[in-house]
């Protein structure tokens, strides 16, 4: 379980103890649902259609294992890094969505109100 899961569930829960199930969009659940399925089936496709499409360029200039093994070795940094940079940046607009949540039930108000009358915080 990710932590998208928990915040999602433990966001759900508190509003249905605040607000009882009238309180729920209902329809953004559902979005929120489908997008939380959709993701790990559209990264490991891509994943599989990268592997192919290396495999396939490496057939075609054929390339021995020592030169595929060295360039491989570069793309791991490159890899790494773009993992680390999106991780990061999720986890920040995670951080920043329960401190907009925290900010408008403070004031009595909904998050939409929030934004529409104090814009997002700026750090």
């Amino acid at each position: 379980m990710s932590s998208s899961h928990a915040l999602v569930g433990g966001l759900l829960g508190a509003g249905v103890a605040a607000l009882g199930l009238g309180g729920i969009n209902w329809y953004k659940v559902i979005l929120i649902f489908a997008s939380l399925l959709a993701s790990p089936v559209i990264g490991i496709g891509t994943g599989y259609l990268m592997m192919r499409a290396s495999r396939f360029f490496f057939a075609k200039r054929k390339m021995d294992m020592a030169k595929a093994d060295r360039f491989y070795k570069h793309m791991q940094v490159l890899s790494s890094s773009w993992v680390s940079f999106s991780h990061g940046s999720n986890d920040a607009t995670k951080v920043m969505g329960i401190i907009v949540v925290f900010l408008a039930a403070q004031q009595g108000l909904g998050v939409s109100d929030y934004v529409d009358q104090h814009g997002f915080p700026s750090g």
